[in-house]
């Protein structure tokens, strides 16, 4: 299961959103896999998706077309939203651009 805020449904849905970002110490998911997506209210799955590849990278070195596969139009965009989504799991004091993300690639299962 990888569970999203509930205004990604339609871009996942439609296809815009094909890429997330997560804080995990170590991999809960494998690339190949197909994975049920659901919201944090933790309804029923909206969609069933297949993870194509999994990866880390420092967070600041989201590339622009790596932000429109999260649903942004910039990587400034997608780090400001990322940041605030995430407020307060970041060691004060520390560069936050240098944290090691989770990397999701992913595709809707039809």
């Amino acid at each position: 299961m990888i569970i999203f805020r509930a205004r990604f449904i339609a871009p996942i849905l439609d296809g815009r959103k094909t890429q997330t970002r997560r804080l995990w110490s170590k991999a809960r998911i494998r690339a190949g896999g197909i994975y049920e997506a659901r919201t944090y209210r933790a309804g029923k799955p909206f969609a069933r998706l297949h993870v194509q590849d999994i990866w880390k990278e420092r967070l600041g070195d989201i590339r622009e077309e790596d932000a429109v596969k999260e649903g942004y139009a910039t990587s400034a965009e997608f780090l400001k939203d990322f940041f605030a989504m995430h407020d307060g799991k970041f060691n004060p004091g520390t560069d936050w651009l240098d944290h090691r993300v989770w990397v999701l690639s992913f595709e809707v299962m039809v």
